[in-house]
Formats: structure tokens, sequence, C-alpha cells
């Protein structure tokens, strides 16, 4: 346990089969999502680790317990009792050991096979498994993008929530690093065709949709919404529109997709559907329900409403601070700084406005430090909302300095050079950077990948008359 407690992180396992498939050759590293985290960390990371593995000759997901361990004396060992070449394996079984497993392409290749053909021959959690090591392994730059997208297109035929949980955690990193980029439309497309089904089918409440969490069952309606299910929007912008003409009557929506669904109404309204949302705002006592609305009207695509938004969550007077339910109580993250923070968040999350956040931050920051207590968590919170998608060289200089800010000599100072000596910035700052710096690797490694993948598989971006 020592090679657990003792020292960060887990390890990648990584299996490569002999030309005939009956051997493989084992080693493992320690898994970093980052090329650039701790690149100056010289420790020798080894684990003694717990190996189960079946293969499509003869699968058995039961048999978790382990049928050789890898020592951390051992760079790598032999498994010779594999099947042939055209037979698939399976590492970790039921996900029992806590480590991810890459394989050699043609493995990948013959498991991708198998989930299209028919995924129920494989456990429900090693399903689960496949989809969360391939996405992460992929965003580490160790496996081809188009292995990702190539097994992901089985998703279309899957209804399992542990399945669709891990994906729905990756969709996010994919989602905002592609957002201003030329093929977002096409990713955009491809996602609502793997959303789609799902959707279908919970909408109609059909027999064989095993999804009982309402957290899963939310974010179905938020990413059907959100990729532009023609079904998903059509109901939203409808339900909006009914409460619109009866507001006393309460909100048609129901609850667990309020959220998403006012988010697409007042991204596909105008000013006149932000404004009933801000005035429905003002008027709701509920809470949650308050806070739906507070992030949904981040999502109106007018930049200057966006600006006024900002504004009205930072500033005095007739301010969305003024109706802060937490106003007043001695802790700072859940008095006068929850809200600010909210809107904030919620419009760097909208890919279109997110430079707007950073441009409001830089503007605003001697008076942002002047109403809260600028400790390190606040700090962060503000600087990795407002970085979060930066993923351009451009970015990552606007990052390093704040544009008109000249001190002696001409010389224009970094953000982390100016502000590292206030209380928990400098950090912040820095986290900020390297996040960046992490993000323009991807996009150097994956974004030609993803882009040729989508291309070729009928979801161009080209525009054509």
């Amino acid at each position: 346990m020592d090679t657990w407690t003792l020292q960060m992180g887990y390890p990648v396992i990584t299996v490569n089969r002999s030309d005939d498939g009956t051997t493989a050759t084992v080693h493992q590293e320690r898994f970093l999502l980052g090329q650039l985290e701790n690149h100056t960390d010289t420790h020798d990371y080894k684990w003694w680790v717990p190996l189960t593995y079946t293969s499509q000759a003869e699968p058995d997901f039961s048999q978790t317990q382990p049928r050789v361990w890898m020592k951390d004396s051992q760079d790598q060992l032999t498994i010779s009792d594999l099947p042939s070449k055209d037979q698939w394996v399976i590492f970790n079984l039921q996900q029992t050991g806590y480590y991810r497993v890459n394989y050699d392409l043609h493995n990948w290749q013959l498991l991708t096979s198998q989930l299209l053909q028919d995924n129920t021959a494989i456990h429900v959690i090693n399903r689960a498994q496949l989809v969360d090591d391939a996405m992460n392994l992929a965003r580490a730059g160790t496996l081809p993008y188009s292995i990702v997208l190539e097994l992901s297109q089985y998703l279309k035929g899957e209804n399992q929530q542990a399945v669709w949980k891990t994906t729905f955690s990756a969709l996010p990193y994919l989602d905002t690093m592609l957002a201003n980029t030329p093929v977002y439309g096409g990713f955009r497309k491809y996602a609502a065709s793997l959303m789609g089904p799902l959707y279908d089918n919970v909408e109609r409440g059909s027999e064989g949709v095993p999804l009982t969490s309402q957290d899963i069952l939310r974010k179905v309606v938020k990413w059907a919404c959100h990729f532009g299910h023609p079904g998903c929007v059509q109901k939203a912008t409808r339900l909006y529109k009914q409460w619109m003409e009866d507001p006393e009557a309460g909100s048609p929506v129901p609850e667990k997709d309020r959220e998403a669904m006012y988010c697409t109404a007042v991204s596909k309204g105008g000013e006149t559907e932000w404004d009933f949302g801000w005035e429905r705002y003002h008027a709701i006592v509920n809470s949650q329900h308050k806070d739906q609305l507070l992030k949904a009207l981040a999502c109106t695509k007018d930049a200057w409403k966006t600006m006024a938004y900002l504004d009205a969550a930072f500033k005095g007077g007739d301010s969305l601070r003024d109706h802060d339910p937490y106003q007043g109580t001695s802790d700072m993250l859940r008095g006068n700084y929850d809200i600010p923070r909210q809107v904030l968040q919620s419009v760097a999350g909208q890919g279109q406005h997110h430079h707007l956040t950073w441009t409001f931050l830089n503007q605003q920051w001697s008076h942002i430090t002047s109403l809260f207590h600028m400790s390190e968590e606040v700090a962060e919170a503000l600087l990795k909302s407002t970085t979060e998608a930066f993923n351009t060289r451009d970015q990552l200089a606007q990052v390093r300095r704040i544009p008109g800010h000249v001190y002696g000599g001409g010389r224009v100072e970094s953000f982390l050079e100016q502000h590292r000596w206030e209380a928990g910035v400098g950090v912040a700052a820095g986290e900020a950077v390297r996040r960046t710096e992490d993000n323009v690797a991807w996009m150097d490694r994956s974004y030609r990948q993803i882009s040729h993948w989508l291309t070729q598989h009928g979801f161009s971006s080209i525009l054509s008359f």
C-alpha cells in the first residue's frame, strides 16, 4: 500500500499485444492529464498494480481477483495466455483497480467493433471505463482522437447511466475547446446525433431506458438542448413562451430541466425573452428557481446585454447583489460574492462570450478587489472562470499581460508580475497560465485530428452556397 499512499497520482497501464495477439507486453507510468504538469518532477512513479483481464474468446467479467501483480520494481512484464489477434482483450475488470488502461491501436479497433456490433458483450462498468479512459487518454495526448471518435459512435445505442455519466464528464472539455473554432458546427451535429436517440427515448418514457438518476436525466436534456436537438429546442422555446403569456400561472418547465430550457429559450430569443427572465428573477422568491434564472440569463447572444449583466452583478445600486439571499453573512463565499461569482462563471461558460468576462475582469479588477476579500480561493474562482476556455497563443499572451498597463521603460507587465504580491493572486494567476499552456498544447496536437475525422464522417463545417 505504500506505493498508493506515499506518492501522488495513479498509473496508466499500457497493453501492447504481439503480432499474433497471444502475448502482451504491459508497462506502467504515471497518468498526467496535462503534459505540462509537474514537468520538473524527477520522481520515478511506480505502483504495485493488480491486473485482471478477460478476452472475447472466453469473456468472464466476474473474475475481479488479480490474475497477476505488477510490482513497483518492474518496468514491464509479459502476459502470455491471450487469444489470437482477431479477438479483443480488456483489462481492469469492472474497474476494480485504480488505474487507466491503454491498448495498441488494433485492440482498440477490436473493442470498438464489438461495441458497435453488440455492446452488451462487454460489462456495463467496463463500457463506462472504455469511454472514460479513451477520452482522458486522448486529452492527455497518448491516444489519437480518431480512435475515441470511432468508439463513441456506439453511444447511439447505449442507454446505461453509468456510461452516460462518464460521457457527460468528458463532453465539457471538448465542447469548450472547440466552441470558437471552425469545426464547432460539425462537432455539434455529431454530438447531437449521439444524444438524439437517448433524448427521444427519455421524452417518450420508453421502457428499456434505465435512467433513474435525476442528475443524469437533467444532463440528457441539458446537452441535447445545448447541441441543438430540434425536439429539445422546440420544447424549450414553446414552454418559455407559454410562461411569458401567463407569468402568474407559474413556469410550465419541469423543475429539473429549467436551467437548460431557460438557457435555450434566452439564447434563441431576443431582448424580450431576456427582459422577461430578468423580471421573473426579481419577482420569484424560491432561491433554487432564482438560481436557475440567474444562470440562464447568461445565455443571451447579445454582447451589450452580457456586459450590462456583469455590471449589475458586480456594482451597487439596483443590482443583483442587492437581491442576494445570502447578503450580510460572514462567509464571503456565501455572501455578496456568491451571485457575482455565479454570473461571471455562467457568462464565461457561454462559448461566444467567454472573452467578455476576461475584458470585464481586467477593466474592473481594482473595483472587484475593493468589494471582496481577495483570498486564494476567490482569485482562483475568478481567474479559472475567465480563462478556462483560453486555448490560443494570443490568449496565452493575454493571460500573461494586461493590455494598456505600461510601466517604466514602456514594458508591459504580465498579470502574474503585476498582481503576485496581492493576497492569493500569485498562485491563481500562475495556475491560469499553466492551464492555458496545456490548452494550447492540446489544440496543437488534437484539433486537426478531430477536424479531419468529422469531415471524413460527414460532419463538415465548411460553408458552401
